[in-house]
């Protein structure tokens, strides 16, 4: 696969400054062919050059890389070398794996049996909760790294305890990362301890542990939602049903196909919402779409590089969004109704697979605005009145990861309604997955700022400048609310 990264990187360096845009990418791949001897190899080359108008070079990218993936299957796993599964590498591996056949099985006892009191008393609720989970596979991988490879104990192996859940995105993998000591005993091993390993967490930003593996909870399931929700007060019937309604109304207005579910978490107040998100975000929300980003390459997963969004779901405060609490206290504006800030999260939602950690703020809330059908009228005309706009600009905008302000949202959502009605839905999507793409084909990633890859693609989707966007915002402001 570097190979192929290298051939997309190429498609770069054939940009000229005309509408359109070169491609030419050269991919030489040897893949040993199935059901040959594993020494008999096959070379692979593919040349493509096409001359595309560059409205449409993003999403021709996007298509080149699919295709790349497809054709060429990863390579299979390498045969345990002679006498590894011998060492206390090997042993531990095979331990975990066993333990992690057992849980998806439903098999608790079985996953709990090589641990000591001690640990057992810390994951026996992760056990019990994740055998009555709708799941579709677990992964228990450690890191060799931490394991000497014929010691008699360990001391902090990282585990990544991963799961995936039946009906959801098979790409959509959640975790658990757990830090345990380990201890031969005779011809086995013994888990002495398991805790969370906190590195891995930021401890302010809600519980570590997901909530089904912290006491009791109840599923249910919709045509596209799948629900987890402690046992209370009602109202999680009515929010699932919202969540069906605003996927109704949003998914027609995506240019690309949608996941076949989603991960909708409840919260039963405010109380427990904040253990969930953290206390800042519970502060500002009633729902939010979240995600962990995890570097393509660092798992060994299928992908040419840059981010892959995981652990893709919303948590919901039940109690405010069925009216124990106040929605307007949390919504970026007064008198959006409940149904639209949950319209607008899931738009998040459906996004995050497409989200780069570079696309900016105003574009991801610009999205979500209008698949949630916002249209800020009152807040232009108000903008308009004090001048707050003049003091706004997509220079600025571009740099940071959120939005920003007392009329942040409204500019942004002006400037969304303006790129779709002139360029059309299709071509925005083009633009908001060009950050993403560009995490793989971008010849030094690393060394583009937010902006620079923003005035980019504006410059490559749509033929305009951040400047030019500010005018043309400015102008449908004043044509609409003026």
């Amino acid at each position: 696969m570097p190979r192929v990264v290298r051939a997309f990187k190429t498609c770069l360096r054939h940009i000229d400054a005309s509408d359109f845009y070169t491609w030419a990418a050269a991919v030489s791949l040897n893949e040993a062919l199935v059901g040959r001897r594993r020494d008999r190899h096959t070379t692979w080359m593919i040349v493509v050059k096409v001359s595309v108008p560059r409205r449409t070079a993003v999403g021709l990218c996007s298509a080149l890389v699919a295709v790349s993936g497809a054709c060429f299957p990863a390579s299979r796993p390498s045969e345990e070398p002679a006498g590894r599964a011998a060492t206390a590498q090997g042993q531990i591996r095979a331990l975990f794996e066993r333990r992690a056949d057992a849980l998806a099985a439903g098999s608790v006892e079985e996953y709990l049996g090589s641990l000591s009191p001690a640990a057992r008393s810390f994951e026996a609720p992760i056990a019990r909760g994740a055998a009555k989970l709708p799941l579709a596979g677990v992964r228990m991988v450690v890191r060799e790294a931490d394991v000497a490879p014929d010691g008699q104990s360990v001391d902090g192996a990282r585990i990544d305890f991963t799961y995936w859940f039946e009906g959801l995105a098979e790409d959509n993998l959640f975790h658990i990362f757990l830090i345990n000591d380990l201890e031969r005993r005779g011809s086995r091993w013994q888990v002495t301890s398991s805790a969370i390993d906190e590195a891995r967490y930021d401890m302010h930003a809600g519980s570590p542990l997901p909530l089904w593996a912290t006491g009791p909870f109840r599923t249910t399931r919709s045509e596209h939602f799948l629900a987890l929700y402690r046992p209370g007060p009602g109202g999680i019937g009515s929010v699932v049903q919202l969540a069906e309604r605003a996927y109704a109304d949003l998914f027609p207005k995506l240019t690309f196909d949608p996941e076949p579910g989603y991960l909708l978490v409840a919260a039963r107040n405010e109380d427990e919402y904040a253990e969930l998100v953290g206390p800042r975000t519970a502060e500002s929300s009633i729902a939010i779409a979240t995600a962990e980003s995890v570097r393509a390459a660092g798992r060994g997963m299928s992908g040419l590089g840059g981010e892959r969004p995981e652990t893709r779901h919303m948590v919901v405060d039940l109690e405010a969004a069925t009216g124990g609490g106040s929605v307007s206290d949390h919504a970026h504006v007064e008198g959006v109704g409940v149904a639209q800030v949950i319209q607008h999260e899931l738009g998040h939602l459906a996004l995050l697979r497409v989200t780069s950690t570079f696309t900016p703020g105003w574009v991801k809330e610009g999205a979500a605005m209008y698949l949630a059908g916002e249209r800020r009228i009152d807040e232009w005309s108000a903008g308009l009145a004090t001048g707050a706009f003049e003091d706004l600009s997509f220079r600025t905008l571009s740099r940071a990861e959120n939005v920003r302000g007392e009329f942040g949202y409204s500019y942004v959502n002006a400037a969304t309604s303006y790129l779709i009605e002139r360029f059309g839905a299709k071509t925005f999507f083009e633009f908001y997955r060009g950050f993403k793409d560009f995490e793989v084909i971008e010849v030094k990633p690393d060394k583009a700022t937010r902006s620079e890859r923003t005035q980019r693609l504006l410059n490559l989707v749509y033929g305009i400048t951040e400047r030019d966007l500010d005018r043309a915002t400015r102008a449908y402001i004043k044509d609409a609310a003026g």
